[in-house]
């Protein structure tokens, strides 16, 4: 990522949903440096919940998690708000799960590991659909 001077704040609340702690804690500290606020859930129920009460502009979510995963929570919320801003990122490059996503309006789709740049892109509303980084 370039210097916090260099990089200019996304004006956005977004939700981070994933159940790794580590990486949770990560991605919340990297992106904290270039989006307004950030709030962050441990699985798909904790998401879904979250995102009714506090309606963030942008979900970012990993796919696999427990109790509810990354594309049910997706769906749940594209059903409620067909307009919903949403990134998957994910180390899951099941083919299958892609199309899911496409068929659910999810519009973003960044594997991992996670290019900040990327991610940064795609919660500014710019066009990086379907992109896989490389290992």
């Amino acid at each position: 990522m370039p210097a916090q001077s260099d990089q200019q704040i996304i004006e956005a609340r977004v939700l981070l949903v994933d159940d790794d702690p580590i990486l949770r804690t990560q991605i919340k500290h990297l992106a904290s440096r270039f989006v307004s606020e950030i709030r962050v859930a441990a699985d798909g129920v904790e998401g879904l919940a979250l995102w009714r009460d506090w309606k963030p502009n942008v979900v970012v979510t990993d796919i696999l998690m427990p109790r509810m995963n990354g594309l049910e929570m997706c769906d749940a919320i594209k059903s409620e708000d067909p307009d919903a801003q949403i990134v998957v990122i994910t180390s899951d490059k099941d083919s299958d799960n892609l199309r899911r996503a496409l068929a659910i309006g999810v519009e973003r789709y960044i594997t991992k590991p996670i290019d900040m740049h990327l991610l940064a892109d795609a919660i500014a509303g710019k066009h990086v659909a379907f992109t896989q980084t490389e290992a």
